[in-house]
């Protein structure tokens, strides 16, 4: 007697005899392989392939108008038009040759999943939750309109691989995107996000575009546009410092994002280099959700836990409710051990609110020119640079401007700490400092460290009386030299 599997698989596989060249047909068996060398008509029909069998696609295969049933089966190279695939699979890797309205449904299963999409739009396919799955898709155009809840939630077993290159997401609603979790260097290259934000839209505080949820080796999100679009461009929570990740976001652009631009605020990641990416706009139509409090819970460049974070050569623009940097190295317990070596360089921002490090050790800030944004709206005293509680920072060859608002006070560098905290050796040399104001260096009471200011240039742009210096605090280790020059 014939196996079941003999009387299921018989009919597909003379479907695909009669499409190529006539061939005796072998006994079927478990893990079998059929390469497909025509094109094959489904005839809008369900198609079973039956369990380890693996159906191939040659140069001139192709399957079209139907659905596809995996029983732990596998389709390899396949090019595919308005064809569905539903059951379970080992592997699924297939070649778009047209527009799609659907592409999978009720998956129980799939270990590897690859689409190469040629430029062809996929309408309505979301996939939401799949675990230990590798992860290729190319190429592919996503109609996101009709999205629900977080697009695609991979959660792997620290192994499994996420590359998404060269996609276009379009029409993104008010949704989580990208969500690879516990993958193995995670790739997101030269993709476009287009979303439906409008201006004054308001939107839920935890929506994020894309989020690296505690993944393993190097994370990269390079040569993306991010605009338009809900929530935070690109997140990083659940690392440890003990898991050595690196991370490099260059040449991004990312405009007009409601709630930040990148922000890595849940855990400790290692090796990080922000480079070449042009941030304008970002948290820019005002309060996200009901009674939130300040200006901006994310920012600009937002990191919370870190280990050698390089921000360089970055341009942020026109960010006039958002903070440009928002560095954070403090940890709940009250230690500062959470945010250590900072090096930001070579970065233009313009019209922007301050840049505030909180807690951090070891920071070179240099060569980065500052404007900040006119705040008429302000109801205290607004800065350039506010330093609380940081150790070992030297800020040198910057150029500063601040203008003053009419109802406030400002003071293009403060110097702080919390209660609680400690502070170590601040270093400002060579800095060109403008402001309307008449003061440029603020240390405010309570402040425990040592300031050592040398070689600035503080110019006042309305009066004729110099800029100076305030010290409030009643710390010894307050030196500033005679060397700096004030007009």
């Amino acid at each position: 007697m014939k196996s079941l599997t003999y009387y299921i698989f018989v009919p597909l596989f003379l479907f695909l005899v009669s499409c190529s060249t006539i061939r005796t047909i072998p006994n079927l068996s478990k893990g079998q392989q059929y390469k497909l060398t025509k094109t094959l008509d489904l005839k809008g029909k369900d198609w079973i392939l039956p369990e380890s069998v693996t159906l191939v696609c040659a140069s001139k295969g192709k399957i079209k108008n139907g659905i596809i049933v995996g029983q732990s089966s596998s389709v390899e190279n396949l090019q595919v038009v308005s064809v569905r695939f539903t059951g379970s699979f080992e592997s699924i890797s297939i070649s778009l040759q047209d527009d799609v309205d659907s592409l999978l449904y009720s998956i129980t299963g799939v270990r590897v999943l690859r689409i190469f999409g040629n430029g062809h739009t996929v309408r309505s396919t979301n996939f939401g939750l799949m675990r230990d799955v590798d992860v290729y898709f190319k190429n592919v155009i996503f109609d996101c309109s009709d999205f629900k809840d977080v697009f695609f939630y991979p959660i792997g077993n620290g192994m499994s691989t996420f590359v998404i290159e060269e996609c276009n997401f379009i029409n993104i609603p008010e949704i989580e995107l990208l969500k690879p979790r516990n993958m193995l260097n995670p790739v997101i290259r030269r993709c476009v996000f287009n979303g439906l934000l409008n201006d004054g839209a308001r939107g839920k505080s935890t929506i994020v575009l894309n989020r690296f949820y505690g993944c393993k080796g190097n994370i990269v999100f390079e040569d993306n546009i991010v605009q338009d679009c809900y929530g935070v461009a690109v997140n990083g929570i659940g690392f440890s410092k003990k898991d050595g990740v690196t991370v490099s976001i260059k040449n991004n652009v990312i405009k007009n994002v409601s709630n930040g631009g990148i922000v890595f605020n849940g855990g400790e990641v290692t090796n990080i280099r922000i480079e070449n990416n042009d941030i304008s706009n970002v948290f820019c139509f005002g309060s996200q959700f009901k009674d939130e409090k300040g200006n901006a819970e994310n920012a600009a460049i937002n990191f919370h836990g870190f280990h050698n974070l390089y921000i360089l050569n970055n341009t942020i623009a026109d960010c006039t409710n958002s903070l440009s940097l928002d560095i954070d190295g403090t940890a709940s317990d009250g230690t500062q051990e959470k945010g250590v070596h900072l090096v930001c360089t070579g970065n233009v921002m313009r019209n922007v609110l301050q840049s505030y490090l909180f807690g951090v050790r070891g920071v070179e800030f240099f060569g980065n020119q500052i404007e900040i944004a006119n705040q008429p709206s302000a109801t205290s005293a607004v800065s350039a640079i506010t330093l609380n509680a940081c150790h070992d920072v030297h800020l040198h060859n910057n150029t500063i401007i601040l203008l003053k608002s009419k109802q406030t006070s400002a003071f293009p560098i403060i110097v702080r700490q919390n209660i609680n905290r400690t502070s170590g050796k601040i270093n400002l040399h060579n800095n060109i400092i403008s402001s309307d104001s008449d003061v440029y260096l603020m240390i405010y009471n309570g402040f425990t460290g040592e300031v050592d200011a040398d070689k600035n240039t503080a110019i006042s742009t309305t009066s004729s009386v110099p800029l100076k210096w305030v010290n409030n605090s009643k710390s010894k280790g307050i030196r500033v030299k005679d060397k700096n020059v004030y007009r």
